[in-house]
């Protein structure tokens, strides 16, 4: 390790090197002092004995090399005397004796420590303040430095570790704490491989959760009660006078569709005014006039509605659309006991003959079709309903 000296005395040798091409001192005691001014004309080469003397502080021959002489093949050298009678020399390459103890204020401080013309940077802030507090501190504070960053490291690998215990913990009533406690477990290879095959049972029962079940088919309500009371149900007039007279009316002049006829007429019929909306003649206070508005009552008309109400819901029920539906669940059933027979003993459902079925859907759909149409064509009849008790039985 080279030994640091502090005091230059002279410079003994500057050799292709700015302004000096072949300086040597001729002798005698003339050395620097604790104040030595050097004074001279601009270009006559202190600022080359600036750069050497700063080469020598840093060990850093770029200082020396880019002031080399113009044309000159051999290397630069300096010879500097220090105390104790020591020399510091460069070969052209490197010194062989390091003086660390030396201050230059130049433009070049200036320009690293302090501003760059008018502009101060963060760079000129961090510079000057190494220099103010010493290299022993500047070490210092990077060791702090240097310590710092290695507990933020520290820092984010507990962090790390932390979540990737967090993840591994899952569900677990465990706390990190608590995991680091953890005392170490005997034999723990064959506990570990037990927990694999329960893992693999559980994710075995898993994957059955997924697996989509037997299916129940639902269909559409057939209300039967309400259907039965329906076609049974009438209305009773106050008077029967105008049910005898529209009924013997329909009777005399018309056919099975004439109650639906003279409904949808008597929409048209304004009391208000004095002619027929059909053919034009004058009502005159009709008596048969007058049994229509008695016999198509709001009663009636609430009856009317619940009927159409009803033929639109058992439609529904036996549509086509719900037959398809159930075929299909069947099918898929079918498919599904055979998966679920090898996890469910005595696995069992119903059979459906959807043959059977079908064929019982159509003659559902006809036998109530057919009775509701009847009772819409004249809602006041009682039909019979033997039939439809039989239907649900079905």
């Amino acid at each position: 390790m080279m030994k640091i000296v502090t005091m230059i005395k002279k410079f003994l040798l500057l050799q292709n090197i700015g302004r000096f091409e072949q300086y040597q001192a001729l002798g005698g005691d003339i050395e620097m002092k604790k104040v030595t001014l050097v004074y001279a004309e601009n270009g006559s080469g202190k600022t080359t004995l600036t750069s050497v003397i700063r080469s020598l502080k840093e060990e850093d021959k770029v200082y020396i090399t880019e002031r080399k002489r113009v044309g000159q093949s051999e290397l630069p050298k300096v010879t500097i005397l220090v105390e104790n009678g020591l020399k510091a020399s460069f070969n052209g390459l490197i010194w062989d004796r390091a003086v660390s103890s030396i201050y230059i204020f130049d433009s070049h401080f200036v320009n690293q420590n302090i501003c760059s013309g008018h502009s101060v940077e963060n760079s000129h802030k961090r510079e000057l303040y190494r220099f103010v507090i010493g290299e022993d501190q500047v070490k210092l504070a990077k060791e702090i430095d240097d310590l710092d960053k290695q507990s933020r490291h520290i820092s984010q690998e507990i962090t790390a570790k932390s979540s990737e215990i967090k993840k591994r913990l899952n569900d677990q009533q465990l706390n990190i704490e608590e995991f680091v406690t953890l005392q170490n477990e005997l034999a723990l290879e064959q506990k570990i491989h037990e927990l694999v095959q329960q893992i693999q049972a559980i994710t075995d029962k898993a994957s059955l959760k997924n697996q989509q079940i037997l299916q129940k088919i639902i269909t559409p309500p057939l209300e039967v009660d309400i259907l039965i009371n329906t076609l049974e149900k009438t209305i009773k007039f106050s008077s029967g006078q105008a049910e005898e007279l529209v009924k013997s009316h329909i009777h005399s002049h018309l056919d099975n569709l004439g109650e639906t006829w003279l409904r949808d007429g008597y929409k048209y019929v304004n009391l208000d005014q004095d002619n027929c909306p059909f053919c034009g003649q004058l009502l005159e206070q009709s008596k048969l006039l007058v049994a229509y508005h008695d016999f198509f009552s709001t009663e009636y008309k609430s009856l009317l509605e619940n009927i159409t109400s009803l033929e639109q819901k058992t439609k529904q029920y036996f549509s086509q659309q719900v037959l398809l539906q159930i075929n299909k669940i069947v099918n898929q059933n079918n498919t599904l006991e055979h998966f679920w027979s090898e996890y469910v003993e005595n696995l069992s459902k119903p059979e459906i003959n959807l043959e059977k079925l079908e064929a019982q859907y159509q003659l559902g759909d006809h036998i109530a079709g057919e009775r509701i149409a009847k009772k819409r064509q004249n809602p006041l009849s009682i039909l019979q309903t033997f039939i439809i008790w039989d239907l649900s039985k079905r």
